[in-house]
């Protein structure tokens, strides 16, 4: 693991591409090893894609904070996550899905009522007596 929390990184007014924020972070450009997607190199409990699409280029992997993340929000009638798109962020694609038993899941999309840079994910509640809901992001 590269100790990169005390690295002199400046991003004001960068627009960064996942390709990019690794090779800010870690050095390469390549989607393997620490700087893969999918890594969670620091154990901070989210992986390096998520941290550059919930938190934005400035945010250190190494910092980062899995409680920081988007929380679902509950109605009477509706689960929702809701959140905004850190600027300078490029080349995500967000999505959230829902199943009403980890039994047996069956994932559903959620439609994105996207306004600007505001991304809300809603499923009605309805006669389930459970549900649940992750979000999912993707390299574009």
């Amino acid at each position: 693991v590269t100790d990169n929390h005390q690295l002199g990184v400046s991003f004001q007014g960068t627009v960064l591409t996942p390709q990019s924020w690794r090779q800010a972070w870690y050095g390469t450009t390549a989607n393997s090893g620490n700087a893969a997607d999918t890594a969670d190199p620091y154990h901070r409990g989210i992986s390096n894609l998520a941290v550059l699409a919930f938190f934005g280029p400035t945010q250190n992997p190494a910092l980062a904070q899995a409680s920081q993340l988007p929380q679902v929000q509950k109605t009477a009638t509706n689960l929702t996550f809701s959140f905004n798109q850190p600027a300078g962020v490029s080349g995500i694609t967000y999505g959230a899905q829902w199943t009403p038993s980890l039994s047996s899941p069956n994932w559903q999309p959620i439609a994105d009522a996207i306004n600007g840079s505001l991304h809300t994910f809603t499923v009605l509640i309805g006669a389930n007596t459970q549900l649940f809901l992750r979000l999912t992001v993707t390299e574009q």
